[in-house]
């Protein structure tokens, strides 16, 4: 097996705080392979990966291709996958198409007269998921809204960002879950739109955030908490997010040329970044999804294709 070796460094992002380079080894890469003729729906890549309680994944596939308008005919799915790391073959266990048959979704949906109203992806963009429980949570990219569903897929309540759509530009990109206290964490993209400076909003020093929300699970509602994730450069983006305890928190990062997964700290409301892992070495097109895999590796989802990789990264993990 090849291994990427990851150097380590140390970079000063401001003149108060230097981070360190984290070393990583890549410990596996699989890919799904598909029976032809295909049973279902193509898939091109996967937007989110997900641990499951038995060692298997949830799995998103990827809808965000091309505009809105020309992905009527692409139904939004999430998978159930084993993946062999050892081997490198991932297997289909089974797919659920998003449903919305009692009419929970507060918008006219491109199936609206059939009788499952199944989501395409003209309807919703899901660039993140969680399971909690017996739900699945998604981030929509478009509303944005946050969506709960069944294991199989059938919506049971939408709950739209609390800002107004000419602030967000770019909606929901990760979604992390903090399962002990009930709470989600559901990241904006990028910048929200600043109209009174026209420009994308920043921090005082200069540098574009990300608002991260807060979400309670048990009232099932926005608490109005917010984090600010400063970004490395005006422009970059968050693909995921995932929470390791109620003290720090892994992102995901990227830009033109740059992927990074970055340890942050949650003390304050602006996140200090700790540390980080650079995927340049990583021979991977697009890194979407993260999942913290125990003990001390990170797995990665391929937006652009079947592709999963699995990143040996113990110094990014507290306590391991």
């Amino acid at each position: 097996m090849r291994l990427a070796l990851l150097l380590l460094a140390v970079f000063t992002v401001n003149a108060a705080l230097a981070q360190a380079q984290l070393a990583a080894t890549l410990a596996g890469r699989s890919s799904l392979l598909l029976e032809t003729p295909l049973k279902g729906e193509p898939i091109q890549g996967f937007s989110s990966i997900v641990l499951a309680p038995d060692g298997s994944y949830w799995a998103m596939a990827d809808t965000g291709h091309g505009a809105a308008r020309r992905r009527a005919d692409v139904s939004v799915v999430f998978h159930h996958i084993d993946i062999d790391w050892i081997q490198g073959i991932a297997k289909l266990l089974s797919e659920e198409p998003l449903r919305d048959p009692d009419r929970k979704l507060p918008f006219r949906l491109v199936n609206e007269q059939s009788r499952e109203r199944l989501l395409t992806a003209a309807d919703l963009n899901v660039d993140a998921m969680q399971v909690v429980g017996y739900s699945v949570w998604l981030a929509d990219d478009f509303g944005p809204y946050l969506v709960e569903s069944t294991l199989h897929g059938k919506v049971l309540a939408a709950y739209a960002a609390p800002y107004d759509a000419n602030r967000v530009r770019r909606g929901f990109g990760g979604l992390a879950a903090l399962a002990s206290r009930r709470l989600l964490y559901a990241a904006f993209e990028g910048a929200l739109w600043d109209a009174a400076e026209s420009r994308w909003e920043r921090l005082p020093e200069g540098r574009e955030f990300v608002r991260i929300l807060e979400f309670d699970l048990r009232a099932r509602k926005w608490t109005g908490r917010e984090l600010r994730y400063p970004l490395d450069a005006n422009g970059h983006s968050i693909a995921d997010l995932r929470m390791i305890d109620t003290a720090t928190a892994l992102v995901l990062e990227r830009g033109p040329g740059f992927r990074r997964i970055y340890r942050v700290a949650l003390a304050d409301n602006v996140l200090r970044k700790l540390a980080f892992v650079d995927l340049a070495a990583v021979e991977m097109a697009t890194a979407e999804g993260m999942e913290v895999v125990d003990p001390g590796y990170v797995a990665l989802s391929n937006g652009d294709r079947r592709e999963f990789v699995l990143l040996r990264a113990r110094p990014l993990l507290p306590g391991l």
